[in-house]
């Protein structure tokens, strides 16, 4: 569990869930917003108040990663512990948000810059971290010392895999410090090589690997924005099966890599279980989170990132958190204290038991194992309250025992919030498997709550609303997705459905099934669910100096009942209050009626504050979740249930089938589920996997003919024919080639289908062959007379001098600066994927040590021409029929789908394009 770096003493879980220690971003984006400087000026300041658990894992608290070396991670951890100074800042969901009064005592920043949007620092204050940018990688989930396992095979035998992790850990922090531009590879090397140009070949592959992964160059800013309404859809096409934080990740990494990319969603909104909804009642209104509330963590995350570039000013939470008996008195202080410090110990000792079964092979209930040490411990009680002073054995309402049980009960159900289900059906062995990967930082509400960045993220999406995926067919060479009234056909699938669907029979077919490992896994990990009661009043009648306030039941069989209320007065535009239910509750509420619920709650409201003194009113209007009964979700979120195999489970959840279907969603994530950044994490991931495996069958499938042509710059081609080189009208033809092929990469209108820093890539039609007649192409793309004997799958590719560093340049090279060849697909990808300039070197030596036929050059790149203008005309072609239709596709303007092209195929590629219904 987690430690004290410097005493050794375990971290103490607290009651909400809701850890603050830094509050970096949070600062910048309120002063971004006020434009004033009070970070200087506040420290100091403030009014001490304890920090708590992330609200993900409540009642957990933050573990340290042990397998971390020194970099501020288990500093924080033991540091929260303690008490700090900590401010509120307020912020309004419409209106410029309000500074209450200046941060205090922040943990600081480790880094030499301020601007790190991920809040780079995780060190106390003081505490100098000697490498700020190693520091930003461990935050945001990358080892900050070393190579990650996706890194393996990346760099070549040889290279300094040292200097590579520190080139890919300052190219993260150069996105990080402005999140609101797109980091290009030059701009990465050219910033590398200033400071150090040794260091400058690791450059490219750390931005090639940060790209692709999601840690950088992800988000909503309006860079980000224009890149994905620019970037060209020849890499493919992918449909996204969800329309939630997942799936519409997975989607704009994909359209920004290339792909062809539509969305299918049940529902007709967006953000699946991230839902925002709006109450209103007799002039009164307010906006609810009815799903996923609270950023959990903003160093390092995702989510923190996105409310940078949409420059909202995050609201913390406070850490204040009563409990009070059902006559609105509270427990006495000492007795709060020891039942919290020895729910604690048992948890510890839980632990400690692990071993034991990890041995074995079993396994035990948590539930069991807690109420079997509280009954062992809980003589333990008197000795702690003497040993605080305090000589109170009971409270106003309460006996002492009486009271501890039900201040017991609160953590058991705080415990079972955490995890959304019954404590007795979580493992053991591995229900808290995740906390080592916890995200630290200040905990946020998000004002006017978190539908503001999920309409962002659908921004520039096609997504089919109402569109239940009913079956999935899968083979070696595509995908066939089947809704109600669709099907869409593609080169591969993402699936982000809840894991309560993929449990629930026959909910999603997939033909052929999944893979027995997986389907058993899918039984495995488990997926209850947590309710709310959202209630809007006319005032906010609990004040405004609570964010929490907690309910303390009466009997253990209600502990999860209204057992804690969120406060959305200052973020929400009104006087909204929200009751969470866990365990048995949960699912008891889902049997309820709305009204027979909101009842209940009203009256364990009323009966804490009215004896409180405090008149409660009635609710104007009034919200149930059930989130069970859901049939688009059958649950809330995932959790370690009791014969699991741990975070090997949630692996095998997030494995490709057949490199067709893909998996993401908080369930597929052993480092952050059942939360919003864990599901964006994981439709990232799924994303770069996509990208990773489509482009390997790519190179795989496409056939290398004997050699590869070289086209010399034209001086050269003047010396390859020996009397020939006196030519004058051979040096004029050359010189004309070598223009045409420079116009044919430089066309405004027909991007080449690979570019990077150096190099370009034309492919030629399918099925072209040398030596037919003006390379003519029939309509379906295939060459007039291609047979086997002709040259398959053959590329155009061009080459800038400058890359090969040191090689001996004819003056004709500097002249052009370009070196063209005809070569096979396969080899031209492999050089356009070569990381280094250490792989690629080689084979750019080769290529331009090669001479070439011209003619063939001539003859690929007229066939290239000729495709261009039939593209074109089928372009024009489908314009003109969207214009006579009215309708928008996905190649059109990148908008949601009216509702009147769900029966038409008008203006969709062809990958997706659906069948016509039959009368």
């Amino acid at each position: 569990m987690a430690s004290n770096g410097s005493t050794g003493a375990r971290e103490r879980r607290r009651r909400t869930g809701l850890v603050i220690t830094d509050e970096k971003l949070m600062w910048e984006l309120q002063n971004e917003m006020l434009g004033n400087d009070s970070w200087g000026r506040g420290r100091g300041e403030g009014r001490q108040a304890k920090a708590k658990p992330s609200s993900a894992t409540a009642a957990r608290g933050a573990l340290s990663n042990g397998t971390v070396p020194t970099n501020g991670r288990q500093q924080q951890a033991g540091q929260g512990a303690a008490e700090r100074p900590v401010k509120r800042i307020k912020a309004e969901p419409v209106a410029a948000p309000v500074l209450t009064a200046s941060r205090g005592g922040s943990s600081g920043s480790s880094s030499s810059s301020e601007e790190y949007s991920s809040g780079s620092g995780r060190g106390s204050e003081g505490e100098g971290v000697a490498d700020p940018d190693a520091q930003t990688a461990w935050e945001v989930g990358l080892n900050g010392g070393d190579l990650m396992p996706d890194e393996a095979g990346l760099l070549p035998p040889g290279a300094d895999a040292a200097a590579y992790v520190r080139v890919r850990n300052r190219v993260l922090c150069m996105w990080r410090r402005d999140v609101s531009r797109r980091l290009s590879e030059e701009d990465a090397i050219a910033e590398v090589a200033t400071a150090s140009p040794a260091d400058a070949p690791y450059a490219l592959a750390a931005h090639r690997f940060l790209s692709a992964l999601g840690y950088i160059n992800f988000g909503v800013s309006p860079a980000q924005q224009h890149h994905l309404a620019v970037a060209p859809q020849d890499a493919g096409s992918v449909l996204v099966v969800g329309a939630g934080c997942a799936g519409l990740a997975a989607a704009r990494q994909l359209r920004a890599a290339g792909y062809r990319v539509a969305v299918v969603e049940a529902r007709e909104r967006p953000g699946g279980r991230v839902w925002s909804e709006r109450l209103e009642g007799r002039g009164a209104h307010a906006v609810a989170d009815i799903g996923g509330s609270i950023v959990t963590g903003i160093d390092g995350n995702p989510l923190a990132v996105l409310a940078k570039q949409m420059r909202l000013p995050l609201a913390d939470i406070r850490s204040d958190t009563p409990l009070y008996f059902a006559d609105g008195a509270e427990p006495d202080p000492a007795l709060d204290a020891a039942v919290e410090q020895l729910f604690n110990d048992l948890l510890d000792e839980c632990t400690d038991m692990k071993a034991f079964y990890e041995g074995s092979g079993g396994d035990m209930p948590l539930g069991a194992s807690l109420e079997s040490l509280w009954d062992a411990n809980k003589s333990q009680l008197p000795g702690m309250l003497a040993a605080k002073g305090s000589g109170k054995l009971a409270t106003a309402a309460e006996t002492t025992a009486a009271a501890a049980r039900r201040l017991f009960d609160w953590h058991m159900a705080n415990l079972e919030f955490a995890n959304s289900c019954l404590v007795d059906t979580l493992s053991l062995r591995h229900w808290d498997q995740d906390d080592p990967h916890e995200m630290f930082g200040a905990h946020c509400f998000v004002p006017g709550c978190n539908g503001r960045w999920v309409k962002e993220l659908c921004r520039g999406l096609p997504i089919f609303y109402g569109s239940p995926v009913r079956e999935v067919r899968y083979c070696a060479t595509g995908v066939e997705v089947q809704t109600d009234g669709h099907c869409f056909a593609a080169d591969a699938v993402v699936i982000t459905v809840p894991l309560g669907v993929l449990k629930r029979p026959n909910a999603v077919t997939f033909n052929p099934p999944l893979p027995k490992r997986k389907r058993r896994a899918i039984q495995r990990i488990g997926f209850g669910c947590m309710n709310k009661v959202i209630m809007l009043f006319p005032t906010a009648f609990w004040g405004d100096a609570l964010d929490m306030f907690g309910h303390l039941a009466g009997n253990g069989d209600d502990r999860g009942e209204a057992f804690l209320f969120y406060s959305y007065a200052h973020i929400s535009g009104g006087a909204l209050l929200i009751a969470l239910c866990s365990g048995e509750a949960a699912v008891r509420l889902e049997q309820r009626s709305p009204a027979e619920a909101a009842q209940r709650v009203m009256r364990v409201l009323r009966a804490i504050w009215q004896g409180r003194g405090v008149e409660v009113p009635a609710p104007l209007q009034v919200m149930v979740t059930r989130w069970g009964a859901d049939p688009f979700a059958y649950g809330s979120y995932s959790s370690m249930a009791l014969g699991t195999r741990g975070g090997e489970d949630y692996d095998r959840l997030a494995e490709s089938v057949g490199g067709r279907v893909f998996f993401a969603g908080e369930a597929t994530t052993r480092k952050y589920p059942a939360t919003m950044h864990g599901a964006f994490v994981s439709g990232l991931e799924a994303a770069a996997n996509v990208h990773a495996t489509l482009q390997k069958q790519r190179r795989q499938q496409s056939s290398a003919p004997a050699a590869g042509v070289a086209v010399p710059p034209p001086a050269e081609a003047g010396h390859a024919g020996g009397q020939q080189a006196a030519s004058g009208d051979a040096a004029a033809a050359a010189e004309q080639l070598f223009e045409e092929l420079q116009q044919l990469f430089t066309d405004p209108q027909h991007l080449p289908d690979i570019e990077v820093p150096g190099i370009a890539v034309i492919h030629g039609p399918p099925n072209w062959r040398s030596g037919s007649r003006n390379g003519s192409l029939h309509e379906n793309g295939g060459t007039a007379g291609g047979g086997a004997q002709g040259q398959q799958c053959t590329s155009l590719l061009r080459l800038d001098s400058s890359v090969l560093q040191g090689s001996r340049r004819s003056g004709a090279e500097r002249r052009f600066g370009a070196h063209f060849a005809v070569v096979p697909r396969d080899l031209a990808m492999q050089v356009a994927d070569s990381p280094t300039p250490g792989e690629r070197g080689p084979l750019l030596v080769a290529l331009l040590g090669a001479r070439c036929d011209a003619q063939q050059a001539a003859e690929l790149a007229a066939a290239v021409r000729l495709q261009r203008q039939q593209q074109t005309r089928r372009q024009q072609q489908q314009q003109q029929q969207q214009q006579q239709s009215g309708c928008t596709g996905i190649a059109g303007t990148g908008t949601a789908l009216a509702n009147g092209l769900r029966g038409s195929d008008q203006g969709l590629p062809a990958s997706f394009r659906i069948p016509k219904r039959q009368s």
